[in-house]
């Protein structure tokens, strides 16, 4: 029986090779060790406690309201409604952030690994996609995203799902198809083990094979990964 097409493309991807089985199937994926004890109950969800508003006098708060606050000029340019997805809402800054910045023309969803919005951020989005209780199949790489495909005109994480992952590759990819042609994300404060120079060459050939060379680039500079979908 010869091998199915995927099943070839898989196998030569950079991208897919390290995470497909024997049997041409997606081998389950956990993230980092903390992610691990939360899903075998050892430990809680435990974004910290400050996460209702973004700290206005450290450099990551500086950082994140100015990366922030660019991206908002130029949501502003454009027709409402605009749909985001903030990935890694811990309590919810970001959102709240967003949400007076552009007020009534926003629909904002979100996902982090546990629910843990403030009861204002809850106010304000239209969905919370965040599990009660973290399994496996809840870590961002491993999620069935296709409900969200074509989605969203602005995705946004600061030390989320990147910051969770033994493979940023699928959760750089995930968030990339997620995006309307036209749109951006940004993923603020990388903390990966891998250099993000070969996580995004590993992106572009896999890309490439697929034959969306020239539908999504990347922008790097400091610790921001900008993801944009052209087509």
């Amino acid at each position: 029986m010869k091998p199915s097409k995927i099943k070839k493309l898989r196998a030569k991807s950079p991208v897919h090779k390290k995470v497909i089985n024997k049997f041409g199937r997606r081998k389950r994926i956990l993230g980092d060790k903390y992610v691990q004890e939360i899903i075998e109950g050892k430990c809680t969800d435990n974004w910290d406690k400050s996460g209702r508003d973004i700290p206005k006098f450290t450099l990551p708060g500086i950082l994140t309201r100015i990366g922030l606050n660019k991206d908002i000029k130029t949501l502003k340019k454009r027709k409402t409604p605009i749909n985001i997805m903030v990935l890694g809402p811990g309590e919810g800054a970001e959102v709240l952030l967003l949400h007076e910045k552009l007020k009534g023309t926003t629909e904002i969803d979100t996902l982090g690994l546990t629910n843990n919005l403030s009861p204002e951020a809850n106010e304000i989005i239209r969905k919370d996609y965040s599990p009660e209780k973290l399994t496996a199949a809840n870590i961002f790489e491993n999620m069935n995203h296709l409900k969200q495909v074509r989605k969203y005109d602005y995705i946004y994480s600061r030390q989320g799902p990147l910051s969770h992952t033994h493979q940023p590759e699928i959760v750089i990819l995930k968030a990339a198809s997620m995006l309307k042609p036209g749109g951006f994300a940004r993923f603020h404060s990388l903390v990966l083990d891998a250099p993000i120079k070969e996580i995004i060459i590993n992106c572009q050939k896999y890309l490439k094979e697929r034959g969306y060379k020239n539908t999504i680039k990347f922008k790097v500079f400091a610790d921001n990964l900008i993801i944009i979908r052209e087509k």
